[in-house]
């Protein structure tokens, strides 16, 4: 095993160790709000949380709701993609319909 094997090698169980943590952070939570508040693209944030998702609901059956809160409007393919609701902040009552979405209230 060559030294340049070893730091490839360590990444990869810290990476496996942040997945693990970043999994059990997210069974704490009750629901994950993204925001949009630029017209970036999002993809890679729904893309990753998508995954994390998934791999939550595989090891401990925890299915945690979640939503964008979109305050720029417009077309947004990966909410549709990835089957993300969609709350529009110019929409008066958008925190109750979060909540909602949520399953907060």
């Amino acid at each position: 095993m060559s030294p340049a094997y070893w730091p490839a090698a360590a990444d990869e169980v810290f990476t496996a160790e942040k997945r693990k943590e970043k999994v059990r952070e997210y069974s704490l939570c009750n629901g994950l709000p993204l925001l949009r508040a630029s017209d970036g693209d999002i993809r890679l944030d729904v893309m990753t949380i998508y995954r994390d998702r998934q791999r939550l609901y595989q090891e401990h059956r925890v299915n945690i709701p979640w939503a964008i809160i979109d305050t720029v409007g417009g077309e947004l393919q990966v909410a549709v993609d990835y089957q993300v609701p969609r709350i529009m902040t110019s929409d008066p009552d958008w925190p109750d319909q979060l909540l909602q979405t949520l399953s907060l209230r």
